[in-house]
């Protein structure tokens, strides 16, 4: 912008510098002809050497505000993918908040139907089935959280590399075998349940919550 403002000083200090380096030795004019050439000569000179500023001036301001307009479009770009991403990860949150409570509880009824003399098979097969949808539901979820630096990475900040991400991911996967194994043992493909660490559902849960909250920080 300066440099602009400096061009045109210059464009029209140069003519005027020049008519009086030509005419220096002649004495102000009293003819009014004399006066008019004058004006002829400034506005054949230093108009144009304005219009051809402004021209430059207008042009250059045109670049500024298309950079400013992209800058801003790709900022409102990337915060509305962020805001999609951020949907696509909290939109499974209530659903596997509940299925993390309640799975103990629902596996348990299971296994005590399976005891139960007469069976009541069409029970057992109806807990079974829901169980195995929530357990799709979950599985759905790590594949989320899985791909979640792939798919969404290079939009955020957070470091998917870090530890605390990859301790999430890496308890999403054992949650995910022992649900699997915990079907199979339940349809008498396994003898024995496999077996977790006893907090390992809430401290999933939690650190989960934390990862989110610190996605969501950056939905600003």
């Amino acid at each position: 912008m300066y440099i602009l403002v400096l061009v045109l000083l210059i464009l029209i200090i140069i003519p005027l510098f020049l008519f009086v380096l030509k005419f220096n030795s002649y004495s102000i004019s009293d003819n009014v002809e004399d006066w008019v050439f004058f004006g002829d000569y400034l506005g054949g000179t230093v108009n144009t050497a304005i219009s051809f500023s402004s021209l430059i001036f207008l042009g250059y301001l045109t670049y500024l505000l298309s950079k400013q307009s992209n800058s801003e479009n790709k900022k409102n770009n990337i915060l509305m993918r962020r805001m999609d991403a951020y949907d696509e990860l909290t939109s499974f949150l209530p659903q596997i908040n509940q299925f993390l409570f309640d799975f103990s509880k629902s596996a348990n009824t299971i296994l005590d139907k399976i005891t139960e003399k007469p069976l009541n098979v069409d029970l057992i097969i109806e807990k079974k089935l829901e169980l195995n949808r929530q357990i799709v539901l979950f599985k759905n979820f790590y594949s989320l959280l899985f791909s979640f630096n792939v798919r969404y990475g290079h939009l955020f900040d957070y470091d998917f590399n870090s530890e605390d991400y990859n301790k999430i991911v890496k308890k999403a996967d054992t949650l995910k075998t022992f649900f699997e194994k915990t079907i199979d043992f339940l349809n008498g493909e396994m003898d024995t349940p496999n077996i977790i660490e006893d907090d390992l559902m809430r401290t999933f849960f939690d650190d989960l919550v934390v990862f989110i909250n610190l996605v969501r920080k950056e939905l600003k």
